[in-house]
């Protein structure tokens, strides 16, 4: 009796292995979507920290915040990009920030960042 030579992988085994490669391509791609959101957030979050100190040269400088436009708070900063003013008054200030499609709002005073909408 002559035993018949088995060679390579069967069906299962290869589909078992693309299985495999999937879950993990499914899990490294969310992962991956995750991590750029959150890198989104804290850079727009960081914007809004960063045109503070000039915010507040703007508010000293003018007795409040009324009047408030980028271009009021760059003659502080002129570096200072990626924030608009969406509403300033004489006690209140509202700023916005958006990287890559995720909006962040810093009201103030005190400063406050979130996800909400001030103006």
């Amino acid at each position: 009796m002559q035993l018949r030579r088995t060679d390579g992988f069967t069906l299962v085994e290869l589909l078992v292995v693309l299985v495999i490669i999937g879950v993990l391509f499914t899990i490294a791609v969310a992962s991956y979507l995750g991590y750029r959101d959150r890198a989104s957030d804290a850079a727009a979050k960081q914007s809004l920290r960063v045109a503070l100190p000039s915010v507040y040269a703007y508010s000293t400088e003018h007795d409040g915040f009324a009047g408030m436009t980028l271009a009021g708070i760059q003659t502080y900063d002129q570096a200072l990009t990626g924030v608009s003013v969406l509403a300033a008054d004489d006690h209140s200030y509202c700023l916005g920030a958006s990287v890559d499609g995720r909006d962040w709002f810093a009201t103030g005073p005190p400063f406050s960042v979130s996800q909400t909408n001030c103006a």
